[in-house]
């Protein structure tokens, strides 16, 4: 009988000790729940979106538990490396990341700038989150009056596929003539577009579609300013006919 309680005596321990432990773990990934930027850079086009002053969205996500309550994400704005005044060309809206939800919004009012300006975002630790992977805990936010590339089409990796596979290579006037042309200034094929075309992707029909609108309305641009064409202004392709699907590489 002595070894049968003395038996359940260490198993009760066990029982309490492993209890003991989920809780704390539990209680640790509540409390400390880590904040990252999803990327490092967002630029905003003023000549793109024909505006004075708009809301920027730029996107964050946690890694640590949902809960039923409003919480706030904490930046701050790395001084030596911004170039924005606040309050004059920017101004932060909203840090907060709803109930349920492990992603959120970093809202930030900006206005026109005369010049190029860079806002220098950094998360730091608050009372609902810390700051999480080291690499992914700054964002740079550049105010322009310049066409920007848009949504993963553009000369760098993640650019690659749209070049390589869709609308052939970029450059600045390629990109300018697709907007007086079709109106449209982000391409949601094959992958959507956050906030642009109600953040769904393009059928594959629509896109066969509109390569061959593009392709009729350069073959009348070329005609109209023949012997000239349309050339690539910029990038990797520069000096070469902007030409509709077509990706040029150079060995």
């Amino acid at each position: 009988m002595k070894i049968l309680k003395y038996i359940a005596n260490i198993f009760f321990v066990m029982i309490m000790i492993c209890s003991c432990d989920q809780e704390e773990t539990m209680m640790y990934e509540k409390d400390r729940a880590a904040l990252n930027f999803s990327s490092s850079l967002t630029q905003y086009s003023f000549l793109k979106t024909g505006l004075e002053s708009d809301t920027v969205s730029i996107q964050f996500s946690i890694n640590g538990l949902s809960t039923d309550y409003i919480r706030k994400a904490n930046f701050e704005i790395v001084i030596d490396s911004t170039t924005a005044v606040e309050g004059v060309d920017y101004s932060i809206v909203s840090t907060n990341l709803l109930p349920g939800e492990l992603s959120g919004e970093l809202k930030v009012k900006v206005n026109q700038p005369t010049d190029d300006m860079t806002v220098y975002f950094r998360v730091t630790d608050g009372e609902d989150f810390e700051v999480g992977i080291a690499d992914r805990a700054d964002h740079k936010l550049i105010l322009t009056n310049k066409l920007t590339p848009p949504v993963r089409w553009g000369n760098d990796a993640r650019g690659a596929w749209k070049s390589k596979h869709f609308l052939g290579t970029y450059s600045t006037a390629y990109y300018s003539f697709l907007i007086l042309t079709t109106g449209e200034t982000e391409f949601p094929y094959p992958w959507a577009v956050p906030g642009y075309n109600d953040g769904v992707k393009w059928a594959y029909s629509y896109k066969t579609q509109f390569i061959n609108k593009v392709t009729d309305d350069l073959r009348k641009y070329n005609e109209s300013i023949a012997p000239d064409v349309l050339l690539h202004d910029d990038g990797p392709a520069i000096g070469l006919p902007v030409i509709v699907g077509h990706y040029y590489t150079f060995d």
